[in-house]
């Protein structure tokens, strides 16, 4: 009699050891999914493209590819007259600062940019919008990592 009690003792220990590691366990995973999806969200990772008013060409098409991994590959491309053009490509690393900018490391200077609006912003050095042109200074996203 006292030897099946002892054993009814440890099955019931067993039984509810084994029931509360799963909740715990349950619980994390869904902690954990719900905080990688907001950060999928937040993430500005992913491909961006457009044209942008050059100082000596008729346009300069950026295609920008931000990686998930805080690296970048960019490719410029130089329109001139006549119909010709001129393709430089960089990489590197980027970073978004605390205050939300995308600050692109872009040999001793950077580029910067402000996510908007599913695109990215093209800003002036000092971080401010460049408002001296009427023109469009914005990529579109056009694709997701």
């Amino acid at each position: 009699m006292k030897l099946r009690l002892t054993f009814i003792a440890v099955l019931s220990l067993l039984f509810f050891s084994c029931n509360q590691n799963q909740n715990n366990s349950a619980g994390k995973t869904e902690i954990q999914d719900s905080t990688s999806a907001s950060a999928e969200i937040i993430s500005p990772a992913g491909v961006y493209s457009g044209i942008v008013p050059c100082a000596d060409c008729i346009g300069l098409e950026y295609t920008l590819y931000l990686q998930p991994d805080s690296t970048y590959f960019l490719r410029q491309t130089y329109y001139k007259e006549p119909i010709s053009k001129h393709i430089m490509v960089d990489s590197g690393k980027w970073i978004q600062n605390a205050s939300g900018i995308l600050e692109l490391e872009y040999g001793e200077s950077k580029i910067l940019f402000r996510e908007e609006n599913n695109s990215l912003l093209m800003l002036e050095a000092d971080g401010k919008e460049i408002t001296d042109m009427p023109a469009n200074f914005r990529l579109a996203r056009i694709g997701r990592y």
